[in-house]
């Protein structure tokens, strides 16, 4: 379900679900405390077609190709401790790649209603796949983002103050700092969010179903690789 977001901004749940152990002969009916919401914080009815349902799934077996071998190996779940024994839970966060990294920000993004955190989130997000460690990091993942998706000067320009004003309001969200009035209100933020869901629908599949191996490279290669779009 996860991946349906890949196609477009939606709020596509499962409400409950059963898992049977039959091991155990055990059946457990769960539901989701803490559903996906779209990028405004709604849950809006949602339809895909066939073709957009192959899409999807095959950009989850591209992420599963992706995984570190490690948050593989903690993901198997048993009835004793179904909700902990998770590569959330269970793996040590170094052991995650950048774009596992990213993919733990994306669902937490997904499962909050509210416009700044989802914001916060999506920088986050960002950071994992773009930041090498620099100094100014928001003006290089920035920068960064808007040379990896950009058609043009003038959208790479756009693109880079969209991602700059967005840097803005998390910085001040974070540090507990009123936001600037004209970006006050819910459906002020609320289009930031969309905006920014909307590009890292761009980049990241961009980044699994053709970067990935340079996403994966070492901190100082991948810095190289990102710098070097400057002079493209």
């Amino acid at each position: 379900m996860h991946f349906l977001w890949f196609i477009k901004d939606t709020a596509a749940n499962i409400d409950e679900h059963f898992t049977f152990y039959p091991d155990e002969d055990v059946l457990y009916r769960i539901n989701d405390a803490r559903p996906y919401s779209n990028s405004l914080g709604e849950y809006p009815v949602e339809s895909f077609d066939l073709q957009e349902l192959k899409t999807a799934t095959r950009i989850h077996d591209r992420f599963l190709q992706i995984k570190s071998p490690k948050s593989i190996s903690a993901s198997v779940v048993s009835p004793k401790n179904r909700f902990y024994d998770s590569p959330i839970h269970s793996t040590n966060y170094n052991e995650f790649n950048r774009i596992e990294r990213a993919m733990l920000f994306l669902e937490s993004a997904r499962h909050t209603t509210f416009p700044l955190s989802k914001i916060s989130s999506y920088m986050s997000m960002l950071e994992c796949l773009f930041s090498t460690g620099d100094t100014e990091v928001s003006h290089k993942v920035s920068e960064r983002v808007a040379l990896y998706i950009g058609k043009n000067s003038n959208d790479r320009y756009k693109i880079f103050k969209t991602i700059k004003h967005a840097y803005t309001l998390r910085s001040r969200f974070v540090h507990g700092d009123a936001v600037d009035k004209k970006h006050s209100l819910q459906s002020q933020l609320k289009e930031i969010s969309k905006e920014i869901d909307g590009l890292l629908r761009t980049i990241f599949t961009k980044v699994i179903l053709e970067d990935s191996v340079m996403f994966l490279l070492k901190t100082q290669d991948l810095k190289a690789r990102l710098e070097a779009q400057i002079f493209k």
